[in-house]
């Protein structure tokens, strides 16, 4: 069966709450139908390039560094000119070398389907295993949050 929505979770395990992404698509794993293609990347790179192959829709899960409270979660549409959130995304690693490979996939002519970036809000990004306290006391609300902009999204 074809994927009609990938949601590629991002993060790196060794920086403790830089890995929500890579937590939150192992507990969604456990609950969203077949249709939906669900992928943990510790290390985005080059490699993404080939999730740009087909025309299916892709949603990135990812930690931000922002001033907002730990375990807010926002979200974006690739293209929207959210400058202020796309900073908070650069400053996580995971998420600045996929704008990376998302302008390198546009250079080489490649025609991308919708992109979704669903965010969360976190301040304890550094060295270390295992989400912060603060963020794991909140994964729960955070799991809602993101469920919900799932389905707003794989409804549209």
């Amino acid at each position: 069966m074809r994927a009609h929505f990938k949601i590629l979770g991002l993060g790196n395990p060794c920086e403790r709450d830089n890995a929500i992404g890579l937590e939150l698509v192992r507990l969604l794993s456990r609950e969203l139908p077949v249709n939906i293609l669900l992928r943990e990347v510790p290390c985005a790179g080059v490699e993404l390039l080939q999730e740009f192959l087909e025309a299916t829709p892709i949603i990135f899960i990812t930690a931000i560094e922002n001033d907002e409270t730990v375990g807010d979660v926002t979200f974006f549409r690739w293209g929207e000119t959210l400058s202020q959130f796309v900073e908070a995304l650069q400053s996580s690693n995971s998420s600045e070398n996929v704008f990376d490979v998302i302008e390198l996939a546009k250079e080489v002519g490649y025609h991308l389907p919708p992109i979704y970036f669903i965010g969360v809000s976190v301040h304890e990004a550094g060295p270390g295993a295992g989400l912060s306290t603060e963020l794991a006391r909140k994964l729960p609300v955070v799991l809602r949050k993101v469920r919900k902009m799932i389905a707003a999204i794989t409804k549209k």
